[in-house]
Formats: C-alpha cells, sequence, structure tokens
C-alpha cells in the first residue's frame, strides 16, 4: 500500500482509511505537507510527558514473511526525538506494544523531512499491522507522509540524490551507490507527478553515479528519481523526487515594471 494522507479532509478527528489509533496523545491528518513530501497533507502525532499514541497501520498478509519493507519520511518539531516503529499482539491493548526498530529524527523542518526504512523481521504469523508510536515523555510533535509497504528490492537503494549543476535547460544530477552495481535508471517528469513509474526509464551504463539531463524548458519545475540496476539481479526502489526549476535564459536586455505581477512579500 502507498498512503501520502492528501485525498483526506484535514483536522483532529481525520484518520486515513484502515488505520486506527489508540492513546492518550493525538494524531490526525493535518495539513502543511511540502517536498520532499507529498503535499497538501500530512500525519501529525503529538505526545507530552504522561501521554502517548500509537498509530496503528492497514492490515497487511505478508507482515512475517520477511520479503517486504516500511518506508516513509518524517521529522520532529525539535532535535532528539525518537519514532518508535513496531506492532501489537492485541490492537485493543498498547501495553502489548513490541518494538522492532527505534527512529531517531534528526531534522526539524518539513523540507528537510528524511526517508526511512524499516524491514521488519521476526513478526508472529498472526500478527498483521505495523504500529507507528510516539512514547510519552518530554513533549513531541512528529510528522509523517508517504508511507509505503513494498516488495524489498533484491537490488541495493541509491541514497544522495541531488544535482552539481542547473542551467536552464539542464541538470546534472548525481548520487551514491546502494551496493556494488555499476548501472542506473532515472526518470523524470512534470513537478506534479507522483508517480515515477508512468514514465520511460533512461539508463545509466557508464558505470558513474551522475546523468546530465538536457532539451528541458527554461524557468520549469521538474521532478526527478534514480534507481539502481542489477542487472540479472533486478532493480532498487524510486530514489526521490529531486524537485528543481530550471534558471530562465539569459538575454542580451530586458525591460521590467513589474505591473503584471503578483503583488505580496513573497
Amino acid at each position: 500500500f502507498v498512503e501520502n494522507f492528501d485525498t483526506y479532509t484535514t483536522g483532529t478527528t481525520s484518520m486515513p482509511t484502515c488505520w486506527e489509533k489508540i492513546g492518550t496523545g493525538t494524531a490526525y491528518v493535518t495539513t502543511g505537507g511540502v517536498s520532499p513530501g507529498s503535499t497538501p497533507n500530512r500525519f501529525y502525532m503529538n505526545t507530552g510527558a504522561t501521554t502517548f499514541i500509537h498509530a496503528i497501520l492497514p492490515s497487511v498478509t505478508n507482515l512475517s514473511a520477511n520479503t517486504h519493507r516500511l518506508k516513509f519520511k518524517a521529522y520532529a518539531s525539535t532535535v532528539g526525538k525518537m519514532l518508535e516503529v513496531g506492532y501489537q499482539t492485541d490492537l485493543l491493548d498498547a501495553t502489548t506494544f513490541v518494538l522492532l526498530e527505534s527512529i531517531d529524527l534528526p531534522s526539524t523542518t518539513a523540507a528537510l523531512a528524511e526517508e526511512f526504512v524499516v524491514e521488519p523481521f521476526g513478526v508472529p504469523t498472526n500478527v498483521k499491522n505495523l504500529v507507528f508510536r510516539s512514547a510519552n515523555g518530554t513533549a513531541t510533535s512528529i510528522y509523517i507522509d508517504d508511507v509505503v509497504w513494498e516488495t524489498t528490492p533484491s537490488c541495493a537503494d541509491v541514497t544522495g540524490l541531488n544535482y552539481s549543476s542547473l542551467l536552464d535547460t539542464s541538470i546534472t544530477v548525481n548520487w551514491l551507490a546502494g551496493g556494488v552495481e555499476s548501472a542506473w535508471q532515472y526518470a523524470y517528469g512534470d513537478s506534479e507527478l507522483l508517480d515515477p513509474s508512468t514514465l520511460t526509464p533512461v539508463d545509466v551504463t557508464s558505470g558513474i553515479p551522475t546523468a546530465t539531463i538536457s532539451n528541458l524548458t527554461p524557468f520549469t519545475a521538474y521532478k526527478i528519481w534514480v534507481r539502481s540496476n542489477c542487472l540479472a539481479g533486478g532493480f532498487g526502489a524510486w530514489i526521490g523526487p529531486l524537485l528543481f526549476k530550471t534558471q530562465c535564459t539569459a538575454v542580451t536586455t530586458f525591460t521590467e515594471n513589474f505591473d503584471s505581477s503578483a503583488t505580496g512579500s513573497t
């Protein structure tokens, strides 16, 4: 499943379809989603010194199969906060929570949210739901976006997707290999696209984790994704998107009287 929270109404009683919550803290769909997450919504969890909250994810048939992984983007309101991922042996009893992994959330703004991956192992066969937990302690606000339950790829994912050159009609992107692979694919398109699988991928077979994309439109926003290609070993997951806007083309003269532009502080 894929859940980006963007199709729901927001507010303190809004929960995604097939999600549940338990505890004395708060959890709901709220506004404020921005890149690298998806717009316009995200998922909010808040606890205080004596409160806790569990967000129970949708049931899946293969949680104990050791073939799938959970991927999501998250950040906290302040540094040093932890998001716990686990399961409950009784969905109605928060005390039955079993911790699988504690996620350190170093980012404190939506624009710097990081992506995390949890590969659950050792889950009992009768357990069908993963759980996000924000434990009690100091006051904590956690924001989560783009939650994905997917097949664990046979080819390690790339990391560090970024660009080293951005011009009016071209961009040079680079990334770090996920393992020992020497080939990759990239896909790019309109900034509103959400799913790279709808695009035609381009192969990178140079053995160097970089690519230059040309023939772009000036002053236009794009998204780009990259994945590892282990050839006979299959592909990694699409990593990204990296959102960018090409520069304006240089001109010899120009006139600007500001009269056709919208007004305001931005």
